[in-house]
């Protein structure tokens, strides 16, 4: 009975928690059809909650608290303000994923007349709506630019720290410390800004080639590709009535048909297609923004093991919060991620570490 008053509560939390944050992500949205999205969300939420308040107060549980935690409504708006609403929605729809399957659960061993049944049952479907209106979305919140972004400052980060961390047990004074991190660093930057320029551009040259030759393919065989539509439709579910009228209209429209094709036989969006120089940009500039962590200790004058200490600290801390969004990104543990984050990045840095401490004592390599 204990568990069950304890799942409960933590329901009717949820949906007080994504109520409240959905209202918040309308006050905050500018495109008016997505404002009128969370409105409504945060309204279907406020229904659940009532739901999970109900039934508690006819199995005489009394819940504690209508206030959500101020650190997740923090965490998750801050996300939202720094790295836009794909992410936002990610940190909190990955606690929505979760009670789906908890609901479900629930529904199945919960001690619930058939009433009460019907109506959970019409919570679990509401949130996997939500769940595929967001993945139906993806394209507009620019999760997959952001993510690469993230990448690029945790390879900074890391490829510095280690860089720092080697040099710190060769050179005395902190600044050159600094110094030869940032000679790293920028190097690191123009590697990872060229090859992100020559990937993207080579991808790009590659897509457009195949779009180009299927172009080709509907002006020259018009009919013949109508039919690959067709199939493509009756494949899907279709009726041979549906698919049959359906690739008459799209097949009336030569783009279209170019588009459709494109994304199904070739898994490529042209929406999608990456600039190359925008590619190069962002991989730069987070590039920069990771490697820049290490150094701060070494460029504030702190030298020694105390330079060290500090620089790895700030660095954990960096590498917690780089853990958690890439966590999020792709609906794995947060707490796990974190963890392989700070292990494998400090790891790192204090092989690097022993190995320079090695150097300085069997060469008597020292740089005041």
């Amino acid at each position: 009975m204990i568990s069950k008053m304890h799942e409960i509560e933590q329901f009717y939390k949820g949906e007080i928690l994504d109520s409240l944050m959905y209202s918040k992500f309308s006050e905050i949205e500018k495109d008016e059809n997505m404002k009128k999205v969370f409105i409504t969300l945060s309204e279907i939420e406020k229904k659940h909650s009532i739901f999970w308040k109900t039934l508690s107060e006819k199995m005489g549980i009394r819940l504690t608290t209508e206030n959500p935690s101020f650190l997740k409504i923090f965490y998750i708006i801050t996300i939202r303000k720094l790295f836009g609403l794909g992410f936002a929605l990610k940190a909190l729809e990955g606690n929505e994923d979760k009670a789906v399957i908890k609901y479900y659960n629930y529904l199945l061993t919960g001690n619930l007349n058939e009433t009460d049944k019907i109506e959970l049952k019409k919570i679990v479907v509401d949130e996997l709506v939500h769940e595929t209106f967001f993945v139906w979305n993806e394209d507009k919140m620019n999760i997959d630019n952001v993510k690469d972004g993230i990448y690029g400052m945790s390879d900074g980060l890391v490829e510095v720290l280690a860089a720092v961390s080697g040099f710190a047990a060769i050179i005395v004074d902190p600044f050159l410390v600094a110094i030869g991190g940032l000679i790293v660093g920028i190097a690191g930057t123009l590697s990872m800004s060229v090859g992100a320029y020559i990937s993207s551009k080579s991808q790009y040259e590659v897509e457009r080639y195949d779009v180009d030759q299927l172009r080709k393919q509907v002006n020259v065989a018009k009919d013949e590709m109508k039919d690959k539509l067709k199939d493509l439709f009756l494949n899907n579910g279709l009726p041979e009535n549906d698919a049959t009228r359906i690739s008459d209209v799209v097949s009336s429209n030569e783009s279209d048909m170019v588009r459709i094709l494109s994304k199904e036989y070739l898994n490529f969006s042209e929406k999608k297609t990456e600039n190359p120089v925008k590619s190069a940009k962002n991989t730069g500039i987070s590039y920069i923004i990771g490697m820049v962590i290490p150094i701060i200790p070494y460029l504030l004058g702190i030298d020694g093991v105390y330079g060290i200490i500090a620089s790895f600290i700030i660095s954990a801390i960096a590498l917690s919060f780089v853990g958690s969004l890439i966590a999020i990104a792709g609906g794995t543990n947060k707490f796990k991620k974190i963890f392989e984050f700070i292990i494998l990045g400090l790891g790192a840095a204090t092989i690097t570490y022993i190995i320079g401490s090695i150097a300085r004592i069997l060469f008597h390599i020292t740089v005041l």
